[in-house]
C-alpha cells in the first residue's frame, strides 16, 4: 500500500445517539475504498474508484453496491479504523 488518503465523516442519520460515524480509506494504486460503519458495525469495500469521496461511499454504500472485505483488504480496513480513532481524538 503507497498512496492512501483516509477521512471521518457523520451521515447523522439516527443509527446510535452520536449519528452514524463511517471511516474510510483510499488506496490510489488499486482503485479500491474500505470503510467501517461504527454504528451499523459494518464493513465494506467498494472497487473500481478514481477517488475518495462522502458521496461515493454512500451511494455504493445505500445501493448495496459493495463487498465484503476480503483478507487482502484487511489493511486498509485496518487504516480506516485508525482514521477513526485519530478523529475521535484529535490526532490527524
Amino acid at each position: 500500500m503507497s498512496n492512501i488518503e483516509a477521512i471521518t465523516f457523520n451521515t447523522g442519520r439516527a443509527y446510535t445517539v452520536g449519528g452514524q460515524p463511517i471511516s474510510a480509506a483510499f488506496d490510489a494504486e488499486t482503485g479500491v475504498i474500505a470503510f467501517v460503519d461504527h454504528a451499523r458495525l459494518i464493513e465494506g469495500v467498494i472497487r473500481n474508484r478514481t477517488r475518495l469521496s462522502q458521496a461515493a461511499i454512500m451511494a455504493a454504500y445505500d445501493g448495496g453496491a459493495y463487498e465484503m472485505p476480503r483478507r487482502e483488504d484487511l489493511p486498509l480496513i485496518d487504516v480506516a479504523r485508525l482514521a477513526d480513532q485519530a478523529s475521535r481524538y484529535h490526532l490527524a
